[in-house]
């Protein structure tokens, strides 16, 4: 009787020192717990939308059964400026070619790049790709073309379109921040200054001017976007979420020829990619 005694006391003040031990450190940490579960509730939001996002109504093209393939892919005529323009939604959008699996991704390199990519299927075997500066990636074809100058511009030579898993370019917007803050944004200017002077990790996102592909002019209130991705665990996502890359260059050459004589020729059909609510919110997207 006496030792079931001892055994029962001890266990009971055993239990009383977890639950006043809990009790502090509960109540010490108690903003920071807070904090946590705040971000663990945005991150099930998130994750939750984005689950549901392939039932969504998106335009986009159909996976074909030559998949990877950038010829493969339905185009449009571009007739002229004026008729292009129509076609570009007034406002901050997402425009490019995409499907429930993927989005297209474009990006310009000098030749030696260019060839270890689409030879290995990676940037990563490349002695010449730094992992230490910022990559930018942009889903606009008209917009890559003016940033490449229809690949005449040195060391963007190449112009290569990348198949991009759909949730690895999700993600890397879930996690973006704008380049120029604005009141409207769901995060503080603190937060915000704070991550943009994070010069070793961070993805920015910026929203430029539509160009048209003949003329130097620019659509001011039609924007397109750019993704700029720095550090490991955002160069991580990108470079594991890549399912192809193809060399465009000899397309982007003949439609330049065309366009410089003024004719119609064929570009891709890009629509409007519809993104989770936290993700519009974030990017001011509308």
């Amino acid at each position: 009787m006496t030792v079931v005694f001892f055994a029962w006391k001890r266990k009971k003040c055993t239990s009383q020192r977890i639950n006043n031990f809990v009790l502090q450190l509960f109540t010490g940490n108690f903003q920071i717990l807070m904090s946590v579960l705040e971000t663990l509730d945005d991150t099930i939001s998130f994750l939750k939308s984005l689950k549901e996002y392939p039932k969504m109504n998106r335009p986009g093209v159909a996976i074909s059964k030559t998949r990877y393939r950038f010829a493969s892919l339905p185009k449009t005529d571009y007739k002229s400026n004026q008729e292009y323009s129509k076609r570009v939604p007034v406002g901050k959008y997402i425009t490019g070619v995409f499907t429930n699996e993927y989005v297209i991704v474009y990006q310009a390199f000098n030749p030696t790049i260019a060839k270890s990519a689409t030879t290995h299927q990676t940037f990563l075997k490349c002695a010449e790709y730094s992992q230490d500066r910022m990559t930018w990636i942009k889903t606009n074809f008209l917009w890559m073309m003016h940033r490449s100058e229809w690949g005449k511009s040195q060391n963007q030579e190449h112009i290569l379109a990348i198949w991009l898993k759909l949730e690895n370019f999700l993600y890397l917007l879930s996690n973006s921040y704008l380049s120029l803050y604005n009141d409207q944004l769901p995060y503080t200017q603190r937060e915000h200054s704070t991550v943009i002077k994070n010069k070793k990790s961070r993805v920015v996102v910026q929203w430029d001017p539509h160009h048209f592909a003949i003329g130097g002019d620019k659509l001011i209130d039609k924007r397109a976007i750019q993704i700029g991705i720095k550090g490991k665990p955002y160069c991580d996502t990108f470079h594991s979420g890549i399912l192809f890359i193809e060399d465009i260059s000899d397309f982007v050459h003949s439609i330049d020829e065309q366009r410089l004589k003024e004719t119609s020729f064929l570009i891709p059909n890009e629509t409007i990619m519809s993104v989770p609510d936290l993700i519009k919110e974030r990017l001011l997207i509308g």
